[in-house]
This record gives C-alpha cells, sequence and structure tokens, in this order.
C-alpha cells in the first residue's frame, strides 16, 4: 500500500482526531480514551500510511510537551495553586521519589530487574497525565480544589520524574553513583528551571505589556513557551518546570498587567486549539504505535509492573497523604480513592520509555512494561474513573440543576416535535381534526413544562441567571461577527471595527468571569424558546393585530 505524504498524514490524523471527538461527544466517553481505542481498532489499517507521524521521544518532549504545558499552566488560577501548593509540592517530588523506589524494588524482587534498571523503570513511568480524568471531573461538577491537586501535581511531576530519569539513566549507562552529587544535580536542575521560569515569564509580561496587537501577542505566548523550554534545555536545567512556571506568571501576572481584553479571549481560543491538536495526535498516535501480540507476549512482566504501580501510588494516595494532611488543609476521605485510582500515565511515560538508549539492559522490556502500563491505566482506570466518582458522592450537579436539564430537555424536544406539525399544517398534509386534537395536546403540554421551568426559576433564581449571561455571551459573539461582516464588506474602518470589538470582547470577559467563579456551573447555550402555547397565542395575536389595522 502507497504510504501517505507527512503532509497528506497530518490532515488525515487531524480529520479522524475531530470526528472522534464528536463520537465521544455523544458517547459521553473521555476523548483522549477515545483516540487511543481508535487508534488502536485502526492500527492494522492506519499506521503503515502515517511513518512520517510515529510517536517519538522527540515529538513528544519537544514538540508536543512544552505547549501542553504550557497551556495547562496559563489557565491554572495561582491563588488556588498557592492554597494547595504544600500538598502539590510534596506528591510531586517526595511522591515520585517514593514512587520509584517501590516501583523498583518490587520489580526487582518481583522479575529480577538489578536495582539500577529496576529504580529507572519506577522513575519514567511516575509522570501521571490527569487529562481525561480532569475532563470527566469538569462534566460531574467534582470540587474544583481537588481538580486543582490533581492537575498540579501532574504539572509538576512531570519536572520531577524527567529529572529523575536523566540522573537514573547516567548512573545506568556509567555504572557511578554519588548521592551527594546526585542530590545537588537534582536540586540545581529543579530550581534552575525554576528560577529561569520565573525571569523569562516576568519579562514577557512586560514586553506583552508595552504591545497592543493581539496576533503579536499570541505570537509572543508561543515563544514563551518553546523559547523558556530550549534555554533551559540547553544551559542544562529542567525544560519542564521552566515552562510551567513561565505559563504561570504570564497566565496570572502577565494578563492582569497589560492584556486587552481581546487579547485574553484570543490567547484562551488560540491555547485551547493547540492543546486540542497535540493532545489529539499524541494519543492517536499511542492507540497507532500499541503493539498488542507484543503486549500478551510480555504479559508477565506487564502484570508485574501494573501490580508495583498500583502498590506505589496507593502508599502515595492513603497513607503518605494522610500524613501530609497532618500538616496541611485535610482533604475527605473519598479524595484518597479518586488520587489512588486517578493516577493515569500517558505521553511522558511513553517519551521517557521510547528514549532509552540501546546500551541499557532490558529496554525492550521496560519499553513493553511502559506501554502496557499506559494502556491499562487509559482504558481500564479511565473507563472506569466516572463510576468511582458517582458510587463516592462525588458528583455535584445540584438537584435543581438534574432537574432544569431534564424539563429543558423535554420542553425543546417538544418543541421540535410541534414545528413539525405546523409545517404539516401548512403544507396540507393534515386534516383539519388531526391538526387541532395534536396541536391542543402539544399546547396542554408545552405550557406545563412552561410553568414548571417558570416554578424552578423562581425557587432557585441562579438557573436564570445563568441562561440569561450564556444568552448574553452568545449575542455578544454575534454582533462581533455582525461586527467582522462589516469590516470585510467596507462599511466600517479597521480602527472603528478594533474600538467596538475591544469594547465587545471587555463585556465577554466579564461574562467569563463570572462563569468562572461559580463552582460546578453549567450554562446553557441560548436562550429560553417559547413553548408551542406561547407561540400559537402570539401568532394569534399578531394576526388580530393585523385584521384590526386593515
Amino acid at each position: 500500500m502507497e504510504q501517505l505524504s507527512s503532509e497528506t498524514a497530518f490532515v488525515a490524523l487531524l480529520f479522524i482526531a475531530s470526528l472522534v471527538a464528536i463520537i465521544a461527544k455523544r458517547l459521553r466517553l473521555p476523548y483522549t480514551i477515545a483516540l487511543v481505542i481508535t487508534g488502536l481498532l485502526g492500527g492494522l489499517f492506519v499506521s503503515p500510511l502515517v511513518p512520517a507521524f510515529e510517536l517519538t521521544p522527540h515529538l513528544i518532549l519537544q514538540i508536543f510537551l512544552p505547549v501542553l504545558l504550557f497551556e495547562a499552566a496559563f489557565h491554572l488560577d495561582f491563588g488556588h495553586l498557592w492554597d494547595n501548593i504544600r500538598i502539590i509540592v510534596l506528591l510531586a517530588i517526595p511522591g515520585v521519589l517514593l514512587s520509584t523506589f517501590i516501583v523498583g524494588g518490587i520489580l526487582h524482587f518481583g522479575i529480577g530487574l538489578t536495582w539500577p534498571v529496576a529504580l529507572l523503570f519506577g522513575s519514567l513511568i511516575s509522570a501521571t497525565d490527569p487529562i481525561s480524568v480532569l475532563a470527566i471531573f469538569k462534566e460531574l461538577g467534582v470540587s474544583r480544589r481537588l481538580s486543582i491537586i490533581v492537575e498540579g501535581e501532574s504539572l509538576f511531576n512531570d519536572g520531577t520524574s524527567i529529572v529523575l530519569f536523566r540522573i537514573l539513566m547516567a548512573i545506568v549507562l556509567t555504572g557511578q553513583f554519588s548521592l551527594v552529587g546526585s542530590i545537588q544535580q537534582f536540586v540545581q536542575v529543579t530550581f534552575g528551571g525554576a528560577l529561569l521560569g520565573l525571569l523569562v515569564g516576568y519579562f514577557f509580561s512586560h514586553l506583552i505589556r508595552s504591545i497592543d496587537d493581539h496576533l503579536v501577542e499570541v505570537a509572543l505566548t508561543m515563544v514563551l513557551a518553546y523559547g523558556s523550554f530550549f534555554l533551559a534545555e540547553a544551559l542544562h536545567i529542567s525544560g519542564i518546570i521552566a515552562v510551567v512556571i513561565a505559563g504561570l506568571v504570564v497566565g496570572n501576572y502577565g494578563t492582569r498587567i497589560g492584556m486587552s481584553p481581546t487579547t485574553k479571549l484570543n490567547l484562551v481560543s488560540f491555547w485551547e486549539f493547540i492543546a486540542f491538536v497535540a493532545n489529539s495526535l499524541i494519543f492517536l498516535l499511542l492507540g497507532l504505535q500499541i503493539d498488542l501480540p507484543v503486549l500478551i507476549a510480555y504479559a508477565y512482566p506487564i502484570l508485574w509492573a501494573i501490580g508495583a504501580i498500583l502498590t506505589a501510588r496507593a502508599v502515595i494516595a492513603y497513607p503518605m497523604t494522610h500524613l501530609i494532611c497532618r500538616f496541611v488543609r485535610s482533604i475527605p476521605p473519598s479524595w484518597h480513592h479518586v488520587l489512588f485510582w486517578g493516577g493515569l500515565r500517558g505521553s511522558i511515560s511513553l517519551a521517557l520509555a521510547l528514549s532509552l538508549e540501546a546500551a541499557i539492559p532490558n529496554r525492550e522490556v521496560l519499553r513493553v512494561m511502559a506501554f502496557g502500563y499506559v494502556l491499562f491505566s487509559l482504558l481500564v482506570q479511565g473507563l472506569t474513573m466516572r463510576p468511582l466518582l458517582k458510587r463516592l458522592n462525588m458528583v455535584h450537579k445540584a438537584k435543581e440543576r438534574l432537574e432544569y436539564e431534564r424539563i429543558r430537555g423535554q420542553f425543546l424536544a417538544l418543541r421540535a416535535a410541534w414545528q413539525l406539525l405546523r409545517e404539516l399544517q401548512e403544507d396540507g398534509v393534515l386534516s383539519p381534526l388531526v391538526w387541532q386534537t395534536l396541536n391542543n395536546e402539544y399546547r396542554l403540554e408545552g405550557e406545563r413544562l412552561a410553568a414548571e421551568i417558570e416554578a424552578l426559576y423562581q425557587n432557585h433564581a441562579h438557573l436564570q441567571q445563568e441562561e440569561l449571561m450564556a444568552t448574553r455571551r452568545e449575542c455578544l459573539r454575534a454582533q462581533k461577527s455582525a461586527l467582522l461582516s462589516l469590516l470585510h464588506q467596507g462599511v466600517i474602518s479597521e480602527e472603528v471595527y478594533r474600538d467596538l470589538v475591544t469594547g465587545l470582547d471587555r463585556r465577554l470577559e466579564t461574562l467569563d468571569e463570572w462563569v468562572s467563579r461559580q463552582p460546578g456551573i453549567t450554562l446553557t447555550t441560548g436562550e429560553s424558546l417559547p413553548s408551542p402555547a406561547r407561540e400559537e397565542r402570539a401568532e394569534r395575536e399578531e394576526n388580530a393585530e393585523s385584521n384590526r389595522t386593515n
């Protein structure tokens, strides 16, 4: 079969990812997991066509990872992060070290790996990847604080695990080990990356402040994401931590001191798109690259790896976290279960496994165990996270919200049926008797549902407020679209367009800030549509007014 060019393969993969996103949303399946499943099922047919996009360490660590980390850090509220910084840091640094030694110890005694090689595997598999878990959190309205802890741990333990991995790989290759030297190198690389990220983030925040062009400002954030990473790597410090800190600084400080509302909204849209593309390609290529027969052949060491990693995660999620909570703000008991089962692994573990040098003993076994556990964590842990959250009663959608959604769903379905009924009547398909009978039924049902919605509005005013805010947001977007059309038609000038759009963006920003302050909020897009009875009444009134005029 003829292989596709890299350009055509990229377009094909992006198209497949878009289709998967649409289907996953309808099936209420985590998007990243759906991509992996698609890749597994289509591997026999698609993987020979996309050799240019093989999942390599370079592609993950130097192309995808900087933008993914920057996007996540940019959107992370520093105030919420700081409130939980102690538990996050303890999970991300001592937690990774402890996990490395537990996994290494079990694999050393269980399948006979040497201590250095076993610890090397423990370090590469310690980086968590909670993308699918966080998406489920958001959908089900799980506590914002738990989301911050899970996301914060992931952002910082990525850097910790990579630094530890590089130190251990050097030890395995050279056979030389110095405890003092390793600790010194770890501290230097980690804190050096944090300092660099702080400095470049501060510099770019003030650079962006002096510019009033949202396209240039968006481009500068892209330069910052890659620039901080590559500069840190050139200085032999942690590029991962540099990117995370730089993203936090610009997202929390830079946006406040000098970004216009238009720039902020464009930045959010741009980085959401970049993250979508990067995650789509990573998880789709992951599914395409996994060789199931090889995993089956190495089932024994993979099962040992799964047991070792789950044991290490259990130690971190239960006794270690219980100990941490004696000195920091405590967490509910149910959160320990989520921290344990939600410690999924993903792209970073695979990148580190793929980057193992040929001279590493048992290199193929380490790679297969990494692929096996990543697949297990995504398909088993990822797909069971939603039932676990519901079993733990951690779904915080208010009863009134669920009732509102139920009534509104019935209401809109009824309206669609009534519109079809009107079209049939206007086309002369229905007899007068059938029209009157069905119209009266839909009218009465519409009035009943409309009354239930009104009662919910009276008892729970925030529901109406949410819907009002969502409708205003859609109207503001429609105004922006209309202004863009007027600009293209030459009705208004570029200067007037920018002034008017800036005002609309300022109002959109205000609405989005209001939404972000509401825990677990779910806005309905579009205003409430009139019921069949109201539309019929409005039509009668319009006809009566027309007759009076005539």
